[in-house]
């Protein structure tokens, strides 16, 4: 077969982006990741499904920080722009929540229902609505960071990158202060040549515009300092490793600061519980970012 990406012909393409195949135990940590979220609910304060936007999708749960002018860090959820909710992700808030974060946990609309630029949108406005509405939970308009994992560690880094003011012209610049981004994607033409794509619908324009990478490379503004964690599991595929290693090499060529954490040993679908382990480097990297 003719190579479709790189070196890699349509089967080994689809292989490097199917998480799912290459860890057989899948399930079980999407069981557990709904089990620890119910428990994350019982045992920390949370105000659930927080509308921040016009569709019905556009909800996030909120576990406020302990004391008032606390930072704000949005978590979004992975699960290929297609799959997952936010309530799966809530033990997030297990690890930041309890030393001083305002935890906000994001939904967005799912292909093939909604398309990537409305995605992206989704979740610019989520930020936007954290910063206009800090004060109503313990947050600090002035300290607000996302983190996400997987397609939520792409749209992060969108939202990491947005003019703010050419999406509103009330927000701050640099509403946006930090970033983390845990196995992500950062270039979405391998996305687009690959079977993911019977459900996203990207076509070359879309792909180019949603790409961190391609605006990083071609956007010549001047951008926020923002601060990024980055951090990919040592047993993820040579695409995702080889994403991560291009976004950050773009992000720090641009003047940008640039933390990257090794996790060797770990997955896809284990190395974001890493964020919610109050002991692990990740953890720590972020609560650093946040000046905690």
């Amino acid at each position: 077969m003719a190579a479709v990406w790189l070196e890699y012909d349509q089967e080994a393409l689809d292989a490097q982006y199917n998480n799912r195949l290459a860890v057989p135990t899948v399930q079980n940590h999407f069981d557990n990741w709904k089990a620890w979220s119910a428990g994350t609910r019982e045992a920390l304060n949370c105000r659930l499904n927080q509308s921040y936007g016009r569709t019905g999708a556009e909800k996030l749960n909120i576990f406020p920080a302990p004391r008032g002018n606390a930072p704000i860090q949005l978590f979004v959820h992975g699960g290929y722009w297609q799959s997952m909710d936010k309530s799966d992700f809530d033990y997030i808030a297990e690890g930041l929540a309890p030393l001083g974060a305002n935890v906000l946990v994001v939904n967005y609309g799912l292909a093939p229902n909604v398309g990537m630029d409305d995605i992206v949108r989704q979740i610019r406005s989520a930020c936007a609505w954290a910063w206009r509405n800090a004060k109503d939970f313990n947050g600090d308009p002035n300290r607000i960071f996302i983190s996400g994992h997987s397609a939520g560690a792409h749209l992060a880094a969108m939202a990491a990158l947005t003019d703010w003011q050419a999406f509103d012209p009330e927000l701050p610049p640099d509403l946006v202060k930090g970033a983390c981004c845990v196995s992500g994607i950062y270039e979405l033409e391998p996305i687009r040549l690959s079977y993911l794509n019977a459900n996203l619908q990207l076509d070359p324009q879309s792909a180019a515009r949603n790409s961190p990478l391609q605006i990083l490379q071609e956007d010549k503004r001047r951008l926020p300092p923002v601060s990024m964690v980055l951090c990919v599991g040592g047993d993820e595929s040579k695409e995702f490793k080889r994403q991560q290693e291009a976004f950050g090499a773009a992000w720090t060529g641009r003047g940008l600061a640039c933390e990257v954490i090794p996790r060797p040993g770990l997955h896809h679908f284990n190395v974001i519980d890493e964020l919610a382990d109050l002991d692990s480097p990740l953890n720590l990297a972020v609560l650093r970012q946040m000046g905690l």
